[in-house]
């Protein structure tokens, strides 16, 4: 996953948070090592506590998206020009226009970017 990569961060932080919290109604325990009773579905404690979790899982889901949405609102009237940058350094690479250097070399990108190599000295 890039670090710039919306896709591989919702799938990371969304999807498996998701994952996490619907799995202590699939498979989770009261206190497995004091031998309390299970509550998940999967180990014999019924649905209620996966409906609890489905519960929790949405409202979060709803906050995230009522809030994100009313920031990224907020920015688009607040910020003159808005959140883009410009075309130009998109296709160049924010790493570059931000920075001013590369964050991935040339194996990673496939791309040369022109400048000359670094090149260790021979081992003696």
């Amino acid at each position: 996953m890039k670090v710039d990569d919306p896709v591989g961060a919702i799938t990371v932080h969304g999807i498996c948070g998701m994952f996490g919290t619907l799995a202590v109604g699939l498979v989770g325990y009261g206190n497995a090592a004091t031998g309390e009773e299970p509550m998940g579905l999967l180990v014999g404690g019924g649905a209620s506590q996966l409906g609890i979790q489905a519960i929790g899982t949405l409202a979060g889901v709803g906050f995230a998206f009522v809030v994100g949405a009313i920031v990224w609102l907020a920015l688009k009237f607040l910020v003159p020009g808005g959140v883009r940058v410009s075309e130009a350094h998109e296709l160049e690479g924010l790493d570059i226009a931000e920075c001013g250097v590369e964050a991935y070399n040339e194996e990673l990108t496939g791309v040369h970017a022109g400048a000359t190599a670094m090149v260790a000295a021979p081992a003696e």
